[in-house]
């Protein structure tokens, strides 16, 4: 086993792993900085066969390699990382990271600036075997990629290929297909993460099972938030949110079971022309079934939904939504335009800004920017810029989260006399009001004789006991007021 800590590798030269190249047997870096490596092979930075490699608060800058993985290449790999940061490493196609036959592990770390190769992270199964990825609390910001920023690709002869990716940031990327891109893939599972202001696709799914919980895609512009498909796809989209993204295709499901709960479309926009081109959701011939249920579809362009599959909706409003093609027969009216359940209480929007009422995080203000991305938009967020704090009810500047006095705008600390009261600056003022007096007094007689009370109010040159000494104390500024 080998560690390295706290090391500067740089300006290395080599056919691979021209800053660290490594194989069989376990190795760990800490807080090791890789930077400006150049290898003509994989790896420009690590290159790592049949070993254990994890990386704990690393950073990977300006590394390149001539084709594939320009920060780290490994095969038959298992990595784990944490707190790691990757700023701007470049090669013609993966820049990032490739692993064959590995298991990869990332979390709580930040991926950005790279403007350069065909996909930004490459994770399969090479030939055969498996491939486990797992990817947490990761930030994929301002990077410009020819294709897919995630690419997870299982061959046909592998037994497992599986992607978890949870509580994730893909912000202000731009890609010519997807963030994330998973083909014959099992397990598969993405929730609590975030898709916002990206110049492309969101997710495209091929031949997979698994789920996708409690994400969100706002304000993404690209031919469609989502392309699923494949006869074998079983995938459920649960407690999800489309919001005001403008697609020049459409957002397809075509192929397998699919279903939607609890999830919700509203100011969708598509900017193509002719049939075929729904704003929210486009069902085609291929799909097996297609389920929504629990759901909203609200201020969507025209069509909102088209179908040319088996499609089923229950339990949820429409909103004036228009739905073209097969389903529209299912209406008594016969018409197309659709406002089902209860409508004139869940599809008004009283503050006019796209967002139903039923839906309306913050009324009268805009749901759709969420500068810190804390789930609460800025008009309602006191701290727009701090995600860990949305209240401020005493208006001091202090989120309530860090405020002890979070009523008190004087205050952020109890102090000597607690929260809601000026702190005394007179010696022997016991309760705070200002001066010395017959109070002050009462309060230590109550306690005179009194062990261990640690530094309390009576307790004056806290020696742990409440005696003569503290009312000699007070005694000594009797009369005596704050100026």
């Amino acid at each position: 086993m080998i560690t390295l800590e706290n090391l500067v590798i740089e300006n290395g030269s080599a056919a691979n792993g021209a800053g660290l190249n490594y194989t069989v047997g376990s190795l760990t870096a800490l807080n090791c900085i890789f930077r400006n490596n150049v290898a003509s092979d994989p790896g420009g930075a690590i290159h790592a066969v049949n070993a254990g490699v994890t990386l704990t608060g690393c950073r990977f800058e300006n590394n390149a390699a001539d084709e594939y993985a320009g920060a780290i290449y490994g095969d038959s790999v298992g990595f784990v990382l944490s707190g790691c940061h990757f700023d701007d490493n470049q090669a013609d196609y993966v820049p990032c990271v490739q692993g064959e036959n590995c298991t990869f592990e990332m979390s709580d770390s930040t991926i950005v600036n790279h403007s350069d190769g065909e996909y930004l992270f490459e994770l399969g199964t090479g030939v055969a075997g498996t491939g486990i990825t797992t990817i947490s609390n990761c930030v994929f910001e301002n990077n410009e990629i020819e294709y897919n920023l995630l690419n997870i690709d299982g061959v046909a002869t592998a037994k497992t290929t599986q992607l978890q990716i949870t509580g994730c940031i893909f912000r202000g990327n731009e890609i010519d297909d997807y963030c994330i891109y998973a083909k014959r893939t099992q397990l598969l599972t993405l929730s609590g993460s975030l898709f916002a202001d990206n110049l492309g696709d969101a997710l495209s799914f091929w031949q997979v099972t698994g789920s996708v919980e409690d994400c969100r895609f706002e304000r993404n512009s690209g031919g469609a938030t989502f392309y699923v498909r494949g006869d074998t796809t079983t995938l459920d989209f649960r407690r999800c949110v489309w919001a005001n993204n403008v697609v020049s295709f459409r957002n397809q499901i075509g192929g397998g079971v699919v279903t939607f709960d609890a999830c919700d479309f509203y100011g969708n926009q598509n900017t193509a022309n002719g049939d075929s081109r729904p704003a929210a959701l486009m069902v085609g011939s291929n799909a097996t079934a297609v389920t929504i249920t629990n759901s909203m579809f609200a201020n969507n362009g025209s069509p909102a939904i088209h179908t040319d599959g088996e499609l089923s909706i229950g339990g949820s409003y429409l909103c004036n939504q228009v739905v073209e093609g097969q389903t529209q027969e299912q209406w008594d009216d016969g018409s197309n335009t659709i406002l089902s359940g209860d409508a004139e209480t869940v599809c008004p929007d009283g503050d006019g800004d796209g967002v139903p009422d039923a839906l309306d995080l913050c009324f009268g203000g805009d749901d759709g920017m969420d500068s810190d991305f804390d789930g609460t938009a800025d008009d309602c967020d006191a701290l727009p810029a701090d995600p860990t704090e949305q209240l401020d009810s005493d208006n001091d500047g202090v989120g309530d989260n860090a405020d002890a006095c979070p009523d008190d705008p004087a205050k952020t600390e109890p102090g000597t006399c607690g929260c809601g009261v000026v702190d005394t600056i007179l010696a022997g003022d016991l309760d705070c009001d200002g001066d010395v007096d017959a109070a002050d007094f009462a309060l230590l007689r109550n306690q005179i004789g009194v062990d261990n009370l640690g530094c309390v109010g009576s307790d004056i040159n806290g020696d742990g006991t409440v005696n003569g000494a503290d009312l000699a104390y007070i005694l000594s500024f009797w009369g005596a007021t704050c100026p």
